[in-house]
């Protein structure tokens, strides 16, 4: 499409249609019977520059962790928590305030430390990596900084080193039966999912797991303890993660083991081997316990070296040791709860609307398939009535000022469109990843 070309406008006679008669959801299934159960939400907030970082990440990212906590069976203790390497508040300093970043090119991003928009999720519990963690952290990048071949590439290490500290959710095993860990870009409940769906997947997936851990003898290959999809970048994509971590330490403490190991791009962690070494004839398996399968046949995991995407920082690690070295990884089965990851390199959701000035282009009176879909991504946020909420934050207000311009400009061309649930192209582009 040429650059000044006319975005192509949604069919709004079909969304007439649509809206006479919205989807019916199933009925929900019955609360008898439900598991207790203790899940974290969790997700990794680490500062970054203030202009160019996560800024109002935080903020969409609670927002489709309370829709999926709304889902979930009701018995469940729900809890959202965020790795996160700063003291919380009232501990070791001042948090500062927000202003607006001078720039052009940042928009309505609000300016200050990241740490700030901790607000933006006032229910957030916060984890700090442990001690241990950060000594192998820091000593691994260390040596890893030193095999590179110049300043740029330690740089960028250093920048993505902050993702092993994942790894502290495998130490919250007597705090919780289950993790859901999601990066910032992660949207845990896109709003065209049916919630009943959802809320019967994850009863029943997840007791599922449980049980084969309970029953299972210690060291057993038939109990999951990760479980996490493969992307064209890497045989584990770390964005998305469930977690069953252990009441006991053992694995994360052998994990502290592994980072103190040497590393190599070609034999990676303990310099046990090529991936090809350690997965090239193994077959991958799925929650269901069926063989994970790829264009007609199992797949396999054949690179010579680590040296896919994150091999040397999250996703290398958690597949060394959940699929390896304590071999309790599988990939998912499930099909009604997918999340969508806004990744692949091209702005963040809250970058594409808060900072470009190109990105709306608003024009009134009419009605962009663009405009539609940031509409459908930011009415999902707590932000429509930001003037009369306790505890509006400089990012609610900015993506009520969007939301505000929109309605302005008359994109609801197509009537009730903002009832009737979207469609998935009618939503922001991304992955969609299935977390059970």
């Amino acid at each position: 499409m040429p650059h000044n070309a006319e975005p192509p406008r949604p069919n709004c006679s079909a969304a007439r249609r649509a809206s006479k008669a919205p989807p019916k959801s199933s009925p929900l299934p019955e609360r008898v019977g439900y598991q207790s159960t203790r899940l974290a939400l969790a997700t990794l907030f680490i500062p970054s520059n203030p202009c160019s970082g996560m800024q109002c990440g935080l903020l969409p990212w609670c927002s489709g962790a309370r829709r999926l906590k709304a889902a979930l069976p009701p018995t469940w203790s729900v809890s959202l928590v965020a790795v996160h390497p700063l003291p919380p508040k009232g501990e070791g300093g001042a948090r500062p305030g927000a202003g607006w970043c001078a720039s052009d090119a940042t928009g309505r991003l609000p300016t200050g430390r990241d740490d700030a928009r901790l607000e933006d999720c006032p229910e957030l519990q916060l984890v700090a990596p442990s001690g241990k963690l950060r000594a192998a952290v820091r000593a691994f990048t260390a040596r890893r900084q030193a095999q590179l071949p110049n300043k740029g590439a330690a740089r960028w290490f250093a920048r993505m080193a902050p993702t092993l500290f994942k790894w502290e959710l495998m130490a919250k095993g007597a705090m919780y039966d289950a993790i859901l860990f999601s990066d910032l870009d992660v949207d845990l409940s896109p709003p065209w999912l049916e919630s009943a769906h959802v809320r019967a997947e994850w009863h029943q997936s997840l007791s599922r797991l449980r049980s084969k851990l309970n029953s299972a003898p210690s060291g057993a290959r038939a109990s999951v303890r990760l479980v996490a999809s493969p992307d064209w970048s890497s045989p584990v994509n770390a964005g998305l993660m469930l977690l069953l971590p252990p009441p006991d330490l053992t694995i994360f403490l052998d994990g502290i083991s592994i980072l103190h190991a040497p590393f190599n791009v070609s034999h990676g962690f303990n310099l046990s081997g090529t991936p090809l070494d350690l997965f090239g004839s193994r077959k991958l398996r799925r929650t269901d316990d069926s063989i994970l399968m790829h264009a007609g046949a199992p797949a396999i995991i054949d690179n010579s070296k680590w040296d896919f995407v994150g091999a040397d920082v999250d996703q290398g690690f958690f597949l060394y040791m959940m699929h390896h070295y304590h071999d309790v990884g599988a990939y998912p089965s499930g099909s009604k709860h997918f999340v969508r990851h806004f990744w692949g390199g091209g702005p963040k959701p809250w970058h594409l609307i808060l900072r470009d000035a190109h990105a709306l282009n608003v024009k009134k009176g009419v009605c962009h398939i663009d405009h539609i879909r940031i509409f459908n991504y930011v009415r999902l946020l707590p932000v429509y009535n930001v003037v009369q909420l306790q505890h509006s934050t400089p990012c609610s207000r900015a993506f009520q000022e969007v939301l505000g311009e929109l309605l302005a400009a008359q994109i609801m061309c197509c009537p009730n469109l903002h009832v009737t649930r979207p469609s998935p192209d009618q939503y922001l582009p991304g992955a969609d990843f299935r977390p059970l």
